[in-house]
């Protein structure tokens, strides 16, 4: 693949409106994951001795989910890019070779 068909294709992907949607509302919901967790944090914290320790445990599990979710949520845009870019090098080379199959029975 060329440069040039590379840059085109990434600004196909990029200028698309699900691409846009997506980031929009992947911010979104980052910012809503954290806001919750952190109220429901401070609840725990201050409603009394035990708090503390369910504090710390509700910090544990909403920093290693939102890590996790995190991870899988950041690797499906690269996984359908690299699904996409080949899709586009077999069709590619599918209509490279239908072109030259017929070219030779033209001539």
């Amino acid at each position: 693949m060329t440069v040039e068909e590379y840059v085109q294709t990434m600004e196909k992907l990029t200028t698309d409106m699900r691409f846009t949607v997506y980031n929009i509302c992947y911010k979104r919901i980052l910012i809503i994951w954290i806001a919750t967790a952190f109220t429901i944090l401070l609840c725990l914290l201050f409603s009394g001795f035990q708090g503390v320790q369910v504090t710390k445990q509700f910090l544990i599990f909403f920093v290693g989910k939102w890590i996790f979710i995190n991870f899988i949520i950041s690797n499906i845009p690269a996984l359908r890019l690299r699904s996409d870019l080949a899709d586009h090098e077999r069709l590619r080379h599918l209509l490279l070779h239908v072109g030259q199959a017929s070219a030779e029975q033209a001539a």
